[in-house]
């Protein structure tokens, strides 16, 4: 990660094969530091860097607790409790020849109790922490912004937003590994059917940890599902948690 641009490459943890079929991502990179959007709305964008993991009890790595989280704080209190969007910037563990092997050690952000004031975070080992070691911190990178929708100016372009944290409703997958969705409402029609999303678990009530998989968005709205590993116990079942998501009408610089 660099002042001009950024490399990335999706991962797989033990258990699967390695390689990954392409993907579409949509990102967002943003100055670290707080930021008004020109309708008022607050948004900060910072990084944290950390070692603390967080895992499952199953397959977990030895000598390191279940759940160490770090207390993060927002450089100022939001009106209410904001969307937040996490990703891993750096790979300074890893072990693997990723994207050709699994990653040694797979690792993602970990997320919970997310309120005005800030929120705790780790490194999420998921089932697989017996599997490599975290030697060296990670950086976090995160982005929030206060909840609702709304429109402003990308040069002479109007771009229009929607930033929701959802509440306890978004399910993992059920049965046979079919994944259950659940529907977040952006609060606003982005005017588009292929608006730029972005999402993040924001709770951890699923003992093994997860990650958010984007099923299909709308101009209004996206469905979401929870996935989850199945390095220990082959199911991939997983409770209800919450999910920010960042929804743009187009790409903008501004």
């Amino acid at each position: 990660m660099t002042v001009s641009g950024f490399t990335a490459v999706i991962t797989e943890p033990t258990g699967h094969d390695g390689p990954h079929a392409d993907m579409s991502i949509s990102y967002l990179a943003m100055v670290p530091g707080r930021h008004v959007l020109p309708d008022g709305r607050s948004v900060e964008a910072g990084l944290h860097s950390t070692s603390s993991q967080v895992q499952s009890r199953r397959c977990r790595g030895k000598g390191v607790p279940t759940e160490k989280w770090d207390t993060m704080s927002f450089t100022a209190p939001f009106l209410a409790a904001p969307a937040v969007l996490t990703a891993i910037q750096t790979m300074n563990n890893e072990k693997g020849s990723v994207p050709r092997k699994v990653s040694v050690p797979f690792l993602n952000v970990a997320v919970k109790g997310v309120s005005n004031s800030g929120m705790n975070v780790g490194l999420e080992r998921a089932e697989a922490g017996n599997k490599g070691e975290v030697v060296d911190a990670e950086m976090i990178g995160y982005v929030a912004m206060e909840a609702g929708a709304g429109q402003f100016m990308a040069g002479v372009t109007p771009v229009k937003y929607a930033a929701v944290l959802s509440k306890r409703i978004i399910p993992g997958w059920g049965r046979r590994w079919k994944p259950l969705t659940g529907t977040i409402p952006f609060g606003a029609d982005l005017g588009t059917p292929l608006p730029l999303v972005m999402a993040s678990q924001s709770s951890r009530y699923g003992g093994d940890g997860g990650w958010v998989r984007v099923r299909k968005a709308f101009s209004n709205q996206v469905k979401v599902t929870i996935d989850e590993d199945n390095r220990c116990d082959k199911e991939r079942k997983h409770t209800k948690e919450l999910v920010s998501v960042f929804a743009f009408s187009s790409v903008f610089v501004s």
